[in-house]
């Protein structure tokens, strides 16, 4: 289940969720490109996006929110980037423990905005501390943070099937 969180939405303990450090601004796509293109890149304009990656949030700072949930292991998937812009350097850590570093999303120059900004999903399996987990996203250098979404699921290991397998040494 999903839910929209917007700037404004500070963590609220009664919630379970919310900013602790809010982002600067947001944003909302409606198409790839907002601009006029030439005749034969029209078509990919006008594709549609996935309403999960088309919104998200901007911040020339770094931005952390909290979830509250019971203490375990959880897998934390985040979508790093923008349709428009490229999203470069950006550092992805939950509860103290790096789980995307350097992450570019997209290629620079017009052209390469055009044709290839693109939204970028990065995971990790994390511990919940203290009934929450802390996600904190930055970018390096001069770069904002661009994200777009962000999932915690419960991490189920998969069951390991070694029966009939051999070896080689």
């Amino acid at each position: 289940r999903w839910r929209r969180l917007t700037i404004g939405d500070a963590y609220d303990a009664q919630r379970g969720f919310g900013w602790e450090r809010a982002p600067e601004s947001a944003f909302s796509r409606d198409r790839h490109w907002p601009g006029e293109l030439p005749s034969w890149h029209r078509r990919m304009r006008d594709l549609p996006l996935d309403p999960v990656t088309r919104d998200g949030v901007v911040s020339a700072k770094t931005v952390a929110l909290r979830i509250d949930v019971p203490d375990g292991e959880y897998v934390v998937r985040v979508w790093l980037g923008d349709y428009v812009e490229p999203a470069r350097q950006q550092h992805v850590e939950v509860n103290g423990r790096r789980i995307a570093s350097g992450v570019d999303a997209g290629r620079g120059g017009i052209w390469g905005q055009i044709l290839q900004a693109a939204v970028r999903p990065v995971r990790g399996v994390v511990a919940a501390q203290d009934g929450a987990l802390r996600v904190r996203l930055s970018a390096g250098g001069r770069n904002t943070v661009r994200a777009t979404a962000i999932q915690v699921r419960r991490f189920v290991p998969g069951p390991v099937r070694l029966q009939g397998t051999r070896f080689r040494w």
